[in-house]
């Protein structure tokens, strides 16, 4: 019971950072559509890629609670082993989209 509401928690924080991630892709696409001219054809692209964004973070988010909340029912130490891997992970995302955005 206890590894469930660790591996929860952990569930929902590695959610909300990788929405915060995704967030300033679609602030990006956003700010095209609604001030960018670009004709119908690219316009399409960009609703296109503001859906597709939407479905990633939708997928990632339910895999990781999935990955999480599945393994949970093991021991501490994988929920650990698995909170340092997203956090490699999510790391690398954020130095790549810091420095893109010039941050």
């Amino acid at each position: 019971p206890q590894t469930k509401i660790i591996g929860f928690a952990l569930s929902l924080y590695f959610v909300f950072q990788t929405l915060q991630l995704c967030l300033n892709k679609l602030r990006g696409l956003g700010f095209l559509h609604s001030f960018v001219d670009l004709g119908f054809g690219r316009s399409l692209f960009i609703k296109l890629g503001i859906l597709s964004q939407f479905l990633g973070m939708a997928g990632a988010g339910g895999a990781q609670y999935m990955l999480f909340i599945g393994n949970a029912d093991g021991a501490f130490i994988v929920l650990v082993l698995q909170s340092l891997a997203m956090t490699f992970c999510l790391t690398v995302d954020q130095n790549l989209m810091g420095h893109k955005n010039g941050t």
